[in-house]
């Protein structure tokens, strides 16, 4: 449930942040607008873990979306959560 807030925020808040940056600076919002903001110094003390938990909550996420397909074909007995 944590990843999928997670998630929803990351891409809610890269979605307004891309939009705000195309429309309010008129920047070319490619890969480098990406790129630009891990690389400067201040910025990246905020955007390093800023991309690390959102790629992390994604692939959580599809973690937890298996899981839950999987469970239905195997038996209680077979499902061991340590």
């Amino acid at each position: 449930m944590y990843s999928r807030i997670l998630l929803a925020l990351f891409i809610i808040n890269y979605i307004v942040a891309t939009i705000g940056q195309r429309y309010y600076f008129e920047l070319d919002t490619n890969f480098y607008f990406a790129v630009r903001v891990v690389l400067q110094n201040p910025l990246y003390y905020f955007f390093i873990p800023y991309y690390f938990f959102g790629v992390m909550s994604f692939g959580i996420h599809l973690a937890a979306v298996h899981r839950d397909k999987v469970s239905n074909y195997i038996s209680p007995n077979q499902v061991r959560i340590h």
